[in-house]
């Protein structure tokens, strides 16, 4: 289970500094994921600890503060991109067992999209094809 090596803290205080996760590390959430939420995370702390009128106190508070509500955003981004796969799946299991086919053309529709499409082409010098 992914949430096995979740952080509880992303901020501490050891030796007097502050000691940041930063990235995807320390939440935990699915590799197709981490990456952004390395980018989004970096530019949150980034903004953090580069506010001079917040002790370093307070950057650890607010940075453990910000972090559970992304990582919980995190997981359902990921949960609900398993439920429109699963969707999916499904969709297309029902699609091969039925007689028709929702996305089927006929010849004549396939010919008047063909020639709707070349009577919008403009060629340069507004010529017409």
């Amino acid at each position: 289970m992914l949430s096995a090596y979740v952080a509880n803290r992303w901020a501490v205080e050891f030796n007097d500094a502050n000691w940041h996760l930063s990235g995807d590390s320390g939440m935990g959430i699915p590799f197709f994921r981490a990456l952004n939420a390395g980018f989004f995370s970096g530019s949150q702390l980034a903004y953090i600890v580069t506010r001079e009128w917040l002790s370093q106190k307070n950057q650890r508070r607010a940075h453990n503060a910000v972090r559970p509500v992304d990582k919980l955003w995190e997981f359902t981004l990921a949960h609900g991109k398993n439920q429109a796969v699963q969707a999916y799946e499904a969709f297309k299991k029902a699609n091969a067992v039925l007689p028709i086919e929702f996305n089927a053309w006929g010849r004549e529709e396939i010919e008047e999209i063909q020639t709707a499409a070349q009577s919008r082409i403009i060629l340069p010098g507004n010529r017409q094809p």
